[in-house]
């Protein structure tokens, strides 16, 4: 594929809308409950995920394993981000040269104006558009339901069937109703801990549901 093609695949990408629930398949969404649920999703959830953020690691409080390994340092003195800046930056110079472009030609599908890698400490928040469809949640996938995410961590599932099944009630990954291309998440293996991003889990159960019921309508 000639760059003339990434370049056009790229602009026809950004044009994509977030996939909207499926009533027909999962089921009409209860929009009086979902009315309710904005009320709760404006006070827990709206300051992180409003707009692309990052949140620190402390602060959200979930497995720090990515992060760390992101910003480790070799004995070269380079982090895995420069690594990453240099390889990018190599293989994006030697695809220019051999296809007689210049950045100038690429800059349109590019974020910024300046796209950098950087050391953030922390993960990135995004509009929750589509949530429905985008289970398991947080960074590492280490928690199958968004019902399960507005749990206390230690109520959380250790372990969990991953397969394409998905639970329209819990809104997430249906563990109990999987195929045989299913495989296990297990949470107590290194950089997949189902801990932190706490916002929530202290609402009534009706209120979760009703908090559910609106994130179905992003």
């Amino acid at each position: 594929m000639i760059p003339q093609s990434v370049i056009k695949f790229e602009l026809t990408a950004k044009k994509i809308m977030s996939p909207v629930w499926p009533a027909d398949i999962l089921g009409a969404i209860d929009m009086n409950k979902a009315s309710r649920g904005e009320k709760h999703f404006e006070e827990h959830c709206l300051r992180c995920h409003s707009d692309e953020t990052l949140t620190s690691v402390d602060e959200v409080g979930t497995d720090p394993g990515r992060a760390a390994n992101f910003a480790r340092l070799r004995q070269d003195g380079k982090s895995y981000a420069q690594l990453l800046a240099d390889l990018g930056k190599a293989v994006i110079d030697k695809s220019l040269t051999k296809h007689g472009l210049t950045r100038a030609d690429i800059r349109v599908v590019e974020h910024s104006d300046q796209p950098v890698w950087r050391i953030t400490n922390a993960y990135h928040s995004r509009p929750l558009k589509g949530i429905w469809a985008s289970a398991p949640y947080l960074h590492n996938g280490s928690v199958p339901t968004l019902w399960d995410l507005l749990q206390v961590e230690t109520d959380r599932p250790k372990e969990f069937l991953v397969g394409r099944e998905l639970d329209p009630e819990k809104v997430g990954i249906d563990a109990q109703r999987q195929t045989d291309e299913a495989w296990v998440f297990g949470t107590r293996q290194v950089g997949n801990s189902n801990k932190g991003h706490t916002y929530g889990v202290h609402l009534k159960n009706t209120e979760k549901s009703d908090l559910l019921e609106y994130l179905k309508t992003l």
